[in-house]
């Protein structure tokens, strides 16, 4: 088994090369910052979230005449409810739209996704198919099916230039046991105006501003995302500082388990926090760095018993022994990553680990991630083209005796295009390659050399 860092080495070459490549072209890509009277890049024309490509011209603004107060704007809602990028910094996007005078004040903004696929899976290994989109619960060695892989709901209230009220209703069509296939994902307030001040407040429930775990693939999540996303299951309070270079956030959390990754043994306390730090380095005309590092406080890799969601977890001191409850205890993570965005090429690289090691396995869960993405048209349709590579740590863990499944590692390769029809609708084609199994849920059955090759076909619609 290899190390984490015995692969950083080929994929930092790997990067540091195609930094001098993209470095070394010129493009203006348009402001991607901001002072006092500059426009901040917050979104483009075709489907692309903030600070990742060039707005096209016209820019696309509302929908619906601009002068209603209840209408749409496509633009907007492709950042604000895109699961792939910008996944943690939605309440700073919304303030950057507002700031740019693209979503105006006294109006009530309905946004829509839908994004669905059909998968085709084979592995060479019974039931073991590590696909890092949905949960692995098939049995045999393939399998096909259709999905709805996400849909969406948002209504966008800003009654004040100073505030922005928000609120998501998701649709899961594969989701844990304990969750509802409908459900209210973000709802929140957010406190601020950018042409008055840097800084802002959020209050609610949302994704945990905590790394990046962005995806350049079409479809399938990278393993940093897999094991780190950290989403609230109830009230945070989110604080920020946002100018032309810095993003700097602070976020109080409500003690116990979350929906993803945040967690703590004591419930009813503001025990749990998270901090994240970006910083923008204009390289050259049109291109960005963007450095960044987070820290979260109390994740849920702090027990015996390897399980990903759900509510408190009494679990056995050893892993196939009974009896003593309540055994969390608090494992920190931390993240760091660097981003260069272009008009051609986007590079990035991304770390995540915890602290202590991980009960469960007896060392630290670790995971790292690199993607780049290719940015050219197909017939005058904008077309991107990405790879990544995702790789992770676990360690050793056996549910039993001698010979039974253990952890080790996984890795995943994923290939994938995307082409942007018009502003509302994309399609795209991806294929991943995955070595190893371990299921996000009750982790008890893993498969350490198992081989699997998926292909995912689907289209997103956005208003």
């Amino acid at each position: 088994m290899r190390s984490v860092a015995s692969r950083l080495f080929p994929a930092i070459a790997a990067g540091c090369f195609s930094l001098f490549l993209v470095t070394s072209t010129t493009a203006n890509a348009g402001e991607m910052l901001f002072d006092e009277d500059e426009v901040f890049q917050d979104s483009s024309f075709n489907n692309q979230p903030s600070l990742k490509d060039q707005p096209a011209e016209p820019r696309y603004e509302g929908v619906l005449p601009g002068g209603w107060i209840v209408t749409a704007n496509t633009a907007y809602a492709d950042v604000i409810l895109d699961y792939d990028e910008n996944i943690t910094t939605k309440a700073i996007d919304q303030l950057i739209f507002r700031k740019n005078g693209l979503i105006g004040t006294n109006k009530i903004y309905i946004s829509g996704l839908l994004k669905g696929s059909y998968l085709g899976e084979w592995t060479d290994t019974d039931g073991a198919f590590p696909i890092l989109t949905r949960f692995p619960n098939h049995s045999g060695t393939s399998a096909h099916r259709f999905f709805i892989d996400n849909a969406a709901l948002a209504i966008t209230a800003t009654p004040a230039d100073w505030l922005t009220l928000f609120a998501q209703i998701e649709y899961h069509e594969v989701r844990f046991d304990s969750q509802d296939e409908l459900q209210l994902r973000k709802v929140y307030a957010t406190l601020g105006d950018l042409n008055r001040s840097p800084l802002y407040l959020t209050f609610g429930r949302k994704t945990i501003n905590f790394g990046d775990f962005d995806l350049y693939s079409p479809f399938s999540q990278n393993i940093n995302n897999h094991f780190f996303r950290a989403e609230s299951d109830g009230v945070i309070a989110e604080m920020g500082f946002v100018n032309k270079n810095l993003h700097l956030t602070a976020t109080a959390i409500t003690g116990g388990r979350h929906l993803r990754t945040a967690d703590t043994a004591e419930d009813d306390q503001i025990n749990n926090f998270a901090l994240d730090g970006e910083v923008f380095i204009p390289v050259r005309e049109g291109t960005i760095l963007k450095l960044g590092g987070g820290y979260l406080h109390g994740t849920i890799y702090n027990h015996t018993l390897p399980h990903h969601p759900g509510p408190e977890i009494d679990c056995p001191v050893t892993p196939g022994a009974s009896g003593v409850p309540k055994c969390r205890g608090r494992n920190a993570a931390y993240d760091m990553r660097a981003e260069l965005i272009s008009p051609m090429f986007d590079l990035m690289a991304e770390y995540t680990a915890t602290i202590d090691p991980w009960p469960a396995t007896g060392q630290k869960l670790e995971a790292f991630t690199v993607q780049g993405r290719y940015k050219t048209a197909i017939r005058d349709y904008k077309t991107h083209f990405s790879l990544s590579y995702s790789f992770s740590d676990i360690g050793p863990f056996s549910t039993g005796g001698p010979g039974s499944p253990v952890f080790d590692s996984i890795e995943q390769w994923v290939g994938g295009m995307e082409v942007f029809i018009n502003p509302n609708f994309s399609f795209g084609i991806e294929y991943s390659h995955n070595t190893g199994f371990a299921p996000l849920v009750n982790i008890t059955s893993t498969a350490q050399d198992a081989e699997a090759d998926q292909i995912v076909i689907g289209g997103r619609i956005v208003f």
